[in-house]
């Protein structure tokens, strides 16, 4: 009994062993689990603490910026002081607003030329033997042509000018110590002219209106319509009608580089004067003129095509007479730029004169001009041209009457020895079937050998401003 007593004891006392070595044991791991959700707590508390870090630093990074954008922002909108060579300039700045043009808008320009020139005439009889006129009086010449450039820009679409300018020397007919029988015309180079005043309205801007005494850039049909008024080959528009025009100029913009007209105006208009044999008032030409600019390519590409009506009076008093048909003159010039340092110009044209003493005349004209830029650090110091044309005048209505035919010759070379003054050497020549007036005159016969040539040799200084 006392064995089983003994024994009974022994396995209670093993059981609490056992039970307390499994109560430590549960003991442990519920330790280590707390120490491990301990664990996992401090790295979340820490993640948020970083993260609260980073978010405040974000949010002093965005206020700094936004207190520098305010800054600015004070600054722009406040006068500024800017010094410059020890003068404080203050200038107002305005963001994100266009600055106010301010009128009215005043600019000037000018140019001077002298031109020495020296002519040869040499003539053929009806035989073709020659016979020299050289460099007598009448063709040394020292040429002075200036002028005078001022315009105002009122508005937007408002604007005024006027050209003064010598009325004689760029035409070539001032003498200055030479020719003319050794007289003079000193006077004429101080005395100026108007030979345009203008105003231009753009109402819009599809189209513009200029009126006055409107410039007119020449052009093969209007240098055309110049050689057959005069029938003289050595004239063009601008030495004829003065490159300018009484009346009024429609334009109407295609892009900026391209537009249409339409002038209408008195093609010679100090013809409007008291007739004093017949006591009325004298007929004025009338023009008009229809053309464009057009270009093409990036402006590599250049079309300019013309046409031109002429009204004609009576030739006595200058008087209307329904017997003078007009003199209808077309005509197209075409530039073409090949490189920087090349390009060519075409020109062709028609004029068709119903004469009621000569029938019908039509005058047709070709060219063609290579131009050359070469020298200096932009290629541009020399420009080397040379141009070839010629002069058909043909009767339509006579078949007896053979063609006369007048070929020319332009060549220049310009030195740009700066922006503001070039020299410009110059050559030209004109032979063909002319009398001694340099008119056009048809031959007598296909045995007419006679013929006439005009060497003209100049030596032009232009300067500008």
């Amino acid at each position: 009994m006392k064995k089983l007593t003994g024994l009974a004891v022994v396995s209670l006392a093993v059981a609490l062993f056992a039970q307390d070595a499994t109560n430590e044991q549960d003991v442990a791991q519920l330790d280590e689990q707390v120490v491990a959700v301990e664990q996992k707590e401090a790295d979340v508390s820490q993640q948020l603490l970083e993260m609260q870090q980073k978010l405040q630093a974000q949010q002093d990074a965005f206020g700094q910026q936004l207190a520098d954008l305010e800054q600015k922002l004070q600054e722009a909108t406040s006068p500024t002081l800017v010094v410059e060579e020890e003068v404080v300039v203050v200038e107002p700045v305005v963001i994100l607003e266009e600055k106010t043009k301010k009128y009215p808008k005043i600019k000037q320009s000018g140019d001077i030329n002298f031109i020495p020139r020296i002519e040869i005439n040499t003539e053929k009889d009806f035989n073709g033997d020659k016979n020299e006129n050289l460099m007598n009086g009448n063709v040394r010449r020292f040429m002075l042509a200036w002028n005078y450039r001022f315009l105002v820009e009122i508005n937007e679409k408002l604007e005024m000018g006027f050209r003064l300018s010598d009325p004689e020397g760029g035409q070539g007919e001032t003498v200055v110590g030479s020719g003319k029988s050794g007289e003079t015309n000193q006077l004429s180079l101080l005395k100026p002219a108007l030979p345009n005043a203008w105003f231009t309205w753009k109402p819009a801007s599809v189209f513009s209106l200029s009126g006055g005494l409107v410039n007119v850039a020449s052009n093969t049909a209007l240098d055309l319509s110049a050689v057959a008024v005069t029938k003289n080959p050595t004239r063009n528009f601008s030495t004829t009608f003065y490159n300018s025009l009484a009346g009024f100029e429609l334009a109407f913009p295609i892009t900026p580089d391209a537009r249409v007209f339409v002038i209408g105006g008195l093609a010679n208009n100090e013809n409007w004067a008291r007739d004093p044999e017949v006591g009325t008032d004298s007929y004025s030409n009338g023009k008009f003129i229809f053309g464009a600019n057009l270009s093409f390519a990036e402006s590599k590409i250049c079309l300019k095509p013309a046409i031109q009506v002429l009204t004609r009076g009576d030739d006595t008093h200058g008087l209307f007479n329904s017997d003078s048909r007009p003199l209808v003159t077309e005509g197209i010039d075409m530039g073409f730029k090949v490189s920087d340092g090349y390009s060519l110009n075409l020109g062709a044209g028609a004029a068709h004169d119903w004469d009621r003493r000569r029938d019908n005349l039509t005058l047709f004209n070709l060219s063609a001009e290579p131009v050359f830029n070469f020298g200096g650090e932009n290629g541009k110091f020399f420009n080397f041209r040379v141009k070839y044309g010629f002069f058909i005048l043909n009767d339509s209505e006579n078949d007896d009457v053979e063609r006369a035919l007048v070929q020319y010759i332009d060549t220049r070379l310009g030195i740009a020895v700066n922006e503001k003054f070039s020299i410009v050497p110059r050559y030209r020549l004109w032979t063909g079937n002319c009398n001694g007036d340099w008119q056009f005159d048809f031959p007598t016969n296909s045995d007419d050998k006679s013929s006439k040539s005009l060497h003209r040799f100049e030596f032009g200084f232009a300067a500008s401003f």
